[in-house]
């Protein structure tokens, strides 16, 4: 799913003029799908980010992904929100708030909800600059930008370099 949840990311960054895409995908052990990309600048300078994904394995199992994402003007996180679901399994949604130095963070999966909050730690950048790479700021060319990602599934913040 980590894997999964990287390749959604790439896909997303790939927006070049934001809007919205369909694309096909294929993964691993014969998954295949699509998945549908929305990157909209909102009136306020924030940015609006959704990925709807459907894959089907080869047994015939269908898994739907559903990631949405709200970064301020300024590249800084303020929800992040991954839903998944597939016949005779439970629903899982995780749902991070980010305010004021914390992440709140809720987890669902099926009946059971958990509640978290996380201080975010002295040295972590979480301000993803990237996001608005091509669709609002202008990158010379081999410019690079260092930030923390929030990993939704591990509640973790992972170094991120972006080079264009």
């Amino acid at each position: 799913m980590k894997r999964l949840a990287c390749l959604a990311l790439g896909l997303l960054s790939s927006l070049a003029l934001g809007g919205e895409v369909t694309l096909t995908i294929g993964g691993s052990a014969g998954l295949r799908g699509t998945a549908k990309l929305t990157n909209k600048l909102q009136s306020d300078g924030s940015k609006y980010v959704r990925m709807e994904m459907e894959m089907r394995s080869t047994d015939g199992q269908i898994v739907t992904v559903l990631q949405e994402s709200v970064y301020d003007k300024n590249g800084m996180p303020v929800r992040m929100i991954q839903q998944t679901e597939s016949k005779g399994a439970k629903t899982q949604r995780l749902v991070a708030n980010f305010e004021a130095g914390t992440v709140r963070l809720r987890a669902n999966d099926g009946n059971k909800s958990t509640d978290e909050t996380l201080a975010i730690t002295p040295g972590t950048n979480p301000v993803a600059k990237y996001e608005f790479w091509f669709i609002r700021d202008k990158v010379p060319p081999g410019g690079t930008t260092a930030s923390s990602r929030f990993d939704l599934p591990t509640a973790r913040w992972e170094r991120v370099e972006d080079v264009d």
